[in-house]
């Protein structure tokens, strides 16, 4: 199952992704069905496991207002994105789940607050629970 978690920093807060290939194509696949809607859609946890329990929603978003940002008021973040937009990190995490060896990329909206890194076999699925 995907992993997801927040790495609160001041100087990088970061959103962090990873998990296997089978992990990172189901990922890809939430971001087509986005697309294929444009409405927000609650990534289940049947897709992702959220291991320091914040939720994430996708949002439809003008090109203006995109990024990766938390929800008002709650534990979880909003990710704010074009259909244009998610088609490039479709085939950003399509690529990287293709790699032989342990990677990672950079899932870049342009004036993010958060970094949004995704990784291929690089961490343990509890690495935030230490």
């Amino acid at each position: 199952m995907l992993r997801f978690g927040y790495l609160d920093s001041q100087f990088d807060p970061t959103a962090l992704f990873w998990g296997d290939e089978t992990d990172l194509r189901a990922l890809a696949k939430s971001l087509g069905d986005f697309v294929e809607n444009l409405k927000p859609l609650e990534l289940s946890s049947q897709v992702l496991h959220a291991q320091t329990g914040h939720t994430l929603s996708l949002t439809p978003a003008r090109s203006d207002s995109v990024g990766f940002v938390r929800s008002r008021g709650g534990n979880g973040f909003e990710w704010r994105l074009t259909a244009e937009l998610a088609q490039k990190f479709i085939l950003i995490i399509e690529e990287l789940a293709s790699s032989d060896k342990a990677a990672h990329n950079y899932l870049d909206c342009g004036g993010d607050e958060l970094t949004v890194r995704v990784s291929l076999r690089e961490y343990p699925d509890d690495f935030l629970l230490h």
